[in-house]
């Protein structure tokens, strides 16, 4: 098991009154840390889930609670909630005198040499736990219990010492699964367990007890967790002071009285709004922070953080392949825009120009104070002519990037010295939504990034990539240059910020040293290295850590000539770099590494495979990069994701996707209009023009309008063919002072409200599940204002597909599994480290298909994958490799932390076994929360 749970293990006391060492070095006792007021407990009291719990405990000596809910925070927070009522020592306590321990399972793990010590101190355990057990009546509880006990057990000795106990009724324990899958394959097929444990479904439970997601708060229901303050935001309040800082503050409204009294109080002053992701940015006296961050209108309160900038590549990455062989001819990116947010482009270089001559540059903003139109840094020109160079005019194929033939959106958002802010990043992801349709915006390129501090559920800019992916758009980000220290050491968890987000295309940098040849390939030793280390504080201060694997692909970043701009002065720092002069040419050249580089080769790709195949969702996109990516060999996947980018092979796989896996527009379906107060209109807004919310304007949409006395509703039937309906909703720009509420109903139950919105209020996007569903009610009220004609649009308003798992998402076969790319390399198709970093198997090796974040579906062979947990098919593995139970996902494996980290070895790049400890490498957190690899 990795070893990240020891800081955690150390925040609730151990202590056993004159109990044995063992006891106090693998087990807490849950209920002694309650009456110490040393447990968290949270909101919920769970007494209908302890009631079901305690009437199983006191059934028999034999009848052992099976936890099931796919989070296991919950599940912890419930075995809490128990251990404080098991700590009542009054007669209404229910379990009597028992009480409830837990298991550390990193403690009893740590430093063990072979599975047989690690058995032994098993055995001493249980017997330990036996004479407990009958004097104090003890629970034992063993989170992901499929670890341990049952048909997945990864210690057969262990597995066996803790089965013969639990049957003969020497311990009683709890356990826990995250899905039903994994404990019928645990438990289910080995009859003599059966009788001896008791499946509880947390979820069910919860179902019966209240409606989902009714008390949640509309902050939670919006994905925020935690603390509403980021952690340097945490450090600007404890010193307090007089000094002004900038802040970045997402909100529920951006517009409101409460909100401007808020802000009144606190003297901030709102510098600007970002209105597409309902962020204000402000400054404020650092001692009157505190206003706003423990104000309920505030969401998320961060600091306008800096950010920076973090050969031959069309042969190595496989283009040539795709440009020349037959049937395949004329893929260059062509009709497709790709944005660049970077320090600006040298608008004149021969590189960024068609055949003709002209500029493919079709859109252009400064987003940096005191901005130029130009490139004084000189990155962003490089980057762009990665992605999107072509053979200048001089004639040099040197410059030959990826998606030749796309067009260039120049968002600058880098200063002369390669510097700027969160908040020029957000006004750029603010330009690329507003202006998608326009420009068909399909691919955002971001090398640069800022330290990811925040988790990805609350980051601002994790949070507005995952708007645009949401809307369609690829958006493929640096990992960061952070791989090693001072000293040249490997050091992992320095992924950069976006690319901490699980929607995003995070590439890190590989180096081809020279050669078209990729045997030699290697990852670059500065190339960040996952686990994610972002994180947010519940209310007992208990950090948790997304731990996303990252990167998610490698791409080429060492030593590449491209353009460079004629503003530039990194020459003049480092004459190394200069590839080429070309004075009057506009074809001069510069050599640059980094994971900067790697990204625009990934965004090129992603353009080209775009053009093969327009209908790919963006989820769709990274699979099927992901899918048929090279392993490097010796480098795990922390290091490389799924592997190295391979162009050929994944616009071939492109071409062989279905067409039809994009949102259905519901002004396309005919849908039906029961009542409408005077014009209703089809992609236009009620006022017969462009939709526009926000400043953003829309092609697709429902332009509708109420009176006074009476509403709107639209009817469209569903069939049960739809798994979810998406859209942006708001009052019209042009409607002046109109007020309405819109409401979404499914099957004649209300699934939304919007509560009143105004034509100030920030634009909403609503996502409501509708599998299975036969009829979907789009409805909008007046709200008493009094205005006749408020008029309001369904913005964007579409279903997406639903997919039976056993669906094929390929038109034809897989091609030969081989392909020869530039000097005649041969590879292979890869066995798939797909997104949630499975291995697929055998003949059909994309074939199934999964539900995943945003709208798009991700394609895998025997698992089947929801919001939360994966459920493995173990049979469809590819034989010697076994995947953990418990690898929570969004869009990318998630690794537990403490006692609920990877639960069984697993295979990482080319042979590398990683998993418990005992197996392979442990995992260990510095310090400064970097992390360090041991074997």
């Amino acid at each position: 098991m990795f070893g990240f749970g020891k800081a955690q293990m150390e925040s609730s006391p151990k202590s056993f009154k004159n109990e044995s060492p063992i006891l106090v070095r693998y087990v807490e006792n849950l209920t002694e840390a309650s009456r110490r007021d040393k447990l968290s407990i949270g909101e919920p009291d769970f007494s209908r889930e302890i009631k079901q719990i305690t009437d199983s405990l006191n059934h028999s000596n034999h009848n052992n609670p099976i936890l099931l809910n796919s989070d296991e925070n919950k599940i912890r927070s419930v075995v809490n909630a128990l251990a404080a009522r098991s700590a009542d020592l009054t007669n209404s306590n229910p379990l009597g005198d028992k009480q409830i321990l837990r298991l550390d399972s990193a403690a009893i793990a740590d430093g063990v040499r072979s599975n047989g010590e690690l058995a032994e101190r098993w055995k001493t355990l249980i017997d330990e736990l036996s004479i407990l057990a009958k004097r104090k009546r003890a629970v034992l509880f063993i989170p992901q219990s499929s670890i341990f006990i049952g048909h997945t057990a990864s210690n057969p000795d262990v597995r066996r010492i803790i089965e013969t106990a639990i049957k003969l009724g020497d311990i009683r324990v709890i356990g826990s699964v995250t899905d039903e899958e994994t404990y019928n394959s645990s438990f289910s097929p080995i009859d003599d367990l059966q009788e001896s444990f008791a499946l509880i479904n947390l979820d069910e439970i919860s179902d019966t007890a209240n409606a989902s997601d009714e008390n949640k708060t509309e902050r939670e229901k919006r994905g925020f967790v935690g603390a509403r303050t980021a952690p340097d935001v945490q450090e600007i309040i404890d010193e307090g002071g007089g000094r002004n800082v900038r802040l970045l503050m997402q909100v529920e409204k951006l517009e409101s009285a409460e909100l401007t009294r808020l802000l009144e109080n606190a003297d901030a002053r709102v510098v600007s709004r970002i209105e597409s992701f309902n962020t204000l940015e402000v400054e404020v006296p650092a001692d009157k922070v505190r206003l706003l961050g423990e104000s309920d209108l505030t969401n998320y309160l961060s600091p306008n953080r800096g950010i920076g900038s973090t050969g031959h590549v069309s042969k190595t990455a496989g283009l040539d392949a795709v440009v020349s062989t037959s049937g395949q001819s004329g893929y260059n990116g062509a009709g497709i825009g790709v944005a660049i947010l970077d320090s600006g482009i040298d608008y004149d270089h021969s590189s960024l120009r068609n055949a003709s001559g002209t500029s493919r540059i079709v859109d252009h903003e400064t987003f940096v104070s005191g901005g130029y139109f130009g490139d004084l840094f000189g990155h962003g020109t490089h980057v762009a002519s990665v992605a999107a160079g072509r053979t200048t005019l001089d004639g040099d194929d040197r410059f030959n990037g990826i998606a030749q033939g796309a067009t260039i959106v120049n968002y600058q958002v880098l200063d002369a010295e390669g510097k700027g802010t969160t908040v020029n990043l957000l006004k750029a992801l603010n330009a690329v939504l507003a202006r998608r349709t326009q420009f068909n915006i399909r691919v955002v390129n971001i090398s640069l990034g800022a330290a990811a501090i925040d988790s990805f559920k609350n980051d601002v800019l994790c949070r507005a990539v995952r708007k645009l992916v949401d809307h369609g758009i690829v958006v493929v980000v640096a990992a960061g240059n952070d791989g090693k220290d001072s000293g040249g050491r490997k050091i992992y968890g320095r992924v950069h910020s976006p690319g901490n987000e699980p929607s995003a295309i995070t590439v890190g940098a590989s180096n081809s040293f020279g050669t078209d040849n990729r045997s030699d390939d290697v990852v670059t030793s500065y190339s960040s290295r996952g686990p994610t280390r972002s994180f947010w504080k519940d209310a007992s201060g208990i950090k948790h850590y997304d731990n996303l694997i990252k990167p998610d692909i490698v791409a080429n970043g060492n030593k590449i000539i491209s353009a460079r701009s004629r503003f530039t002065t990194l020459p003049a720092l480092d004459p190394s770099l200069v590839a080429k002069d070309a004075p009057g040419t506009s074809s001069d050249a510069i050599y640059m590494s980094g994971t900067s580089v790697s990204a625009p080769i990934v965004s090129g790709a992603v353009a080209i495979m775009l053009q093969a195949n327009p209908n790919l969702t963006p989820n769709m996109v990274k699979a099927a990069l992901q899918f048929t990516a090279q392993p490097l060999k010796n480098f795990n996947t922390l290091e490389q994701g799924a592997g190295q980018l391979n162009v050929f092979a994944a616009v071939q796989l492109a071409k062989l996707m279905r067409r039809d896996m994009q949102a259905k527009f519901v002004s396309d379906l005919s849908p039906t209009i029961d009542f409408n107060n005077g014009a209703f209109y089809k992609n236009r807004s009620a006022a017969n023009t462009t939709i526009k919310l926000n400043e953003v304007t829309y092609d697709k949409g429902l332009g509708v309008q109420v009176g006074s006395n009476n509403a709107s509703q639209i009817r469209v039937a569903l069939g049960g063919n739809h798994q979810f309906f998406m859209a942006d909703i708001g009052v019209d720009d042009g409607a002046g002072n109109g007020s309405v509420i819109f409401q979404v109903w499914v099957d004649g139950v209300k699934k939304f409200d919007s509560g009143v919105m105004t034509q100030t209020s920030e634009t909403i996007s609503v996502k409501v599940d509708v599998a299975g569903k036969n009829e979907l009610k789009l409805i909008v009220t007046n709200a008493n204002d009094g205005n006749a004609f408020d008029k309001a649009n369904w913005a964007a308003a579409r279903l997406t597909p639903k997919v039976n798992l056993n669906d094929n998402l390929l038109t034809g076969a897989l091609p030969l599994p081989s392909s020869n790319i530039g000097t005649g390399d041969v590879f292979g198709w890869s066995q798939g480290i797909l997104m949630n970093r499975t291995y697929a198997s055998g003949q059909n090796l994309i074939l199934k298909s999964q539900k995943v974040y945003g709208e798009g579906f991700l394609l895998g062979d025997g698992v089947t994958e929801t919001m939360t947990a994966n459920n493995v098919n173990t049979s469809l593995l590819s034989s010697g490799i076994t995947l953990g139970t418990s690898l929570k996902i969004s869009s990318g494996a998630r690794i537990y932390e403490g006692a609920n980290f990877e639960p069984v070895s697993k295979l990482l790049g080319d042979g590398v076994t990683m998993g418990d400890g005992i197996f392979g490498m442990t995992i260990l957190i510095n310090g400064d929360n970097t992390v360090s690899m041991n074997p």
